[in-house]
């Protein structure tokens, strides 16, 4: 390396390159910068203008400036760091901040500049690293080269951000994370819309916390991974198909999540293709998936549209993998029927977690042997000789079906005509009377079940009075497991079934006398209407009032009433006066969660 350049004369250079970037006809820039005796950390500082009449009143603001010259053999490509002390560091966020430039200087005198924008919470972190670090002298910072931007649009960003960053806000945050409104993030030299600056990955962010009008520095972050999502037509030979797509970008790698099933992940460097099924989704996403995985597998190319992306042939080592996504596909065909035949929505969820996927395959195959083939040996039922409604489960996905251990096709769907057409009767003492068989249903089959058929149960309740005396407690008690289902799946037709099956009850009918079982009937009719529209009418209200005056020995009925009228300190000083064990049956009525809600 030449060294026959002195020290002053590099630094000369460098200023003179600087200035000449600052005099460009395009700059509404003065750059006031000295070329001799230079000040402590600062060589001097650049004005910012708003046009070129270089006024008093066009003045936006100005840059402090560090300029140092470096002889080089032959420029740096890319960015470079610069070692500085920790005095500089002190000095530079006193200041609110500087602009530093390093210039490396060819021994012929070509120049290349070399930029960095310090603000004070980049500063006070450096700081802070410096006590981190035992007997560290210097502490090196990374440089951007200005020729992939402009010197005008550097100090400009830099008066905005510096703005935003006083010392003292950042010294002494006044607020919690959870106390903003909204956050911002923002970076000194990221720009999309120029080539060498619109790779994210390389640039600092900072992130700001918004409270009103100030903005207050919170983290200085790294852009790790950016996802996108869009509507995606993917072509293989002439099959196209339309999939919801996630495309994640890394600085190494692109990540395609396909209908939140299927992951794609192509590695940039070695372009290379790996995919992974997450997770199952739904069956109609399978559905779809598995051609497109069987295409794929089988050599071809992919095409993204809308990306302008194409993988090329896809290699696969594993040569059974092909026939086992057509084994699969035909798997899922066969589960496409058994959806049909108990008209379960193709697009129900299957819930299921990464890593599940043999998990749910194991608990499709038995069920397909079941309904398709009558192949039973692989069904798991308690008391196996009784006839009962029982449960399939596949993830979150609840079937439910009636068992008859002495017909040939032992399960059938517990909601078909066939089992509403049957004698179902219920005993009470030495009397049978004809009733709904779906009395037996449980809360989680009726919040979950996804072939459930409100209209079926609907039809079984029509078939008999369920309001005669020996009945009404049973009725009553199916109603309210109704109503409790709804609270935990929200599935308003559950209301409507509670609903219509106390619509059967005569309440208004002329001269009746009001009897504890016509209380219950207006107080959970009341709650189920609460329920779907939020709120009661002023009549409904006064006849809550009524029912309350009517009852004063009937410490439930003040109770219920009490919620219903969101009389909270009221009902709150009843339920106190319940015994323990009372308490604990009112826990798991549809009233107590009515009644957690207005003491919350």
């Amino acid at each position: 390396m030449a060294t026959n350049i002195s020290n002053g004369k590099l630094e000369r250079i460098a200023v003179a390159a600087v200035k000449a970037e600052a005099n460009k006809p395009s700059s509404l820039l003065i750059a006031n910068i000295s070329e001799g005796d230079k000040g402590i950390s600062f060589d001097g500082e650049i004005l910012v203008f708003k046009d070129h009449s270089e006024s008093v009143d066009s003045l936006i603001g100005k840059v402090p400036v560090q300029v140092k010259g470096t002889l080089v053999d032959s420029f740096s490509q890319g960015k470079r760091t610069f070692p500085l002390g920790l005095d500089h560091y002190r000095n530079y966020y006193n200041s609110n901040g500087v602009v530093l430039f390093v210039v490396e200087i060819l021994k012929t005198g070509e120049t290349k500049i070399f930029y960095k924008q310090l603000l004070p919470k980049e500063l006070r972190e450096i700081i802070k690293c410096y006590g981190e670090v035992k007997n560290q002298k210097q502490r090196s910072v990374t440089l951007r080269p200005l020729s992939e931007t402009s010197l005008d649009a550097v100090c400009r960003r830099f008066i905005h951000e510096s703005k935003k960053q006083p010392p003292i806000l950042i010294e002494n945050n006044p607020f919690k994370e959870d106390e903003f409104t909204s956050f911002e993030l923002t970076s000194l030299t990221f720009d999309p819309k120029r080539k060498e600056t619109s790779n994210i990955f390389e640039h600092d962010f900072t992130l700001y916390g918004i409270k009103e009008n100030l903005n207050v520095p919170l983290h200085l972050a790294r852009i790790h991974s950016v996802s996108t999502k869009l509507k995606e037509t993917v072509v293989i030979d002439n099959n196209e198909y339309e999939f919801n797509l996630k495309i994640t970008e890394e600085p190494t790698k692109k990540i395609f999540l396909i209908e939140d099933s299927l992951e794609l992940k192509y590695n940039v460097n070695d372009t290379k293709m790996n995919f992974t099924i997450r997770r199952l989704d739904s069956l109609a996403t399978q559905l779809k998936i598995i051609p497109f995985l069987i295409d794929l597998v089988s050599g071809k190319e992919i095409y993204f549209k809308n990306l302008s992306f194409t993988f090329g042939k896809v290699t696969i080592k594993e040569k059974h993998l092909l026939e086992e996504l057509k084994n699969l596909y035909s798997m899922f065909l066969k589960l496409q029927k058994v959806f049909q035949k108990l008209n379960v929505d193709e697009k129900t969820k299957f819930g299921d977690k990464d890593g599940e996927f043999d998990k749910i395959v194991n608990k499709i195959n038995p069920l397909v042997h079941m309904i398709l083939e009558n192949d039973y040996r692989k069904l798991k039922i308690k008391e196996p000789d009784i006839p009962k409604f029982t449960n399939y489960q596949i993830c979150d996905i609840q079937l439910i079906f009636f068992y008859n251990p002495e017909s040939q096709t032992k399960l059938i769907n517990a909601f078909s005509r066939d089992l509403l057409q049957k004698d179902a009767r219920v005993v009470i003492g030495d009397k049978s009377y004809p009733y709904s068989p779906y009395v037996l249903l449980n809360k989680s089959a009726l919040a979950y079940g996804a072939n459930i058929d409100f209209e079926v149960i609907k039809e079984s309740f029509n078939q008999f009075d369920p309001f005669v005396s020996e009945l009404f407690p049973i009725t009553n008690d199916f109603c309210l497991r109704c109503i409790n289902a709804y609270d935990i799946s929200n599935n308003i037709k559950l209301l409507e079934l509670a609903e219509h099956i106390y619509n059967k009850y005569p309440v208004d009918a002329p001269g009746k006398n009001v009897t504890s079982e016509f209380i219950v009937v207006t107080i959970n009719r009341l709650q189920i209407k609460l329920r779907k529209e939020g709120r009661l009418s002023d009549e409904e209200y006064q006849q809550l009032i009524n029912l309350r005056n009517f009852s004063k020995d009937n410490l439930e009925a003040q109770f219920c009433t009490s919620v219903l009228l969101e009389s909270k300190t009221e009902a709150k000083l009843i339920f106190q006066r319940f015994e323990k064990s009372r308490q604990k049956f009112y826990e798991g009525l549809p009233i107590y969660h009515l009644y957690k809600k207005l003491i919350e």
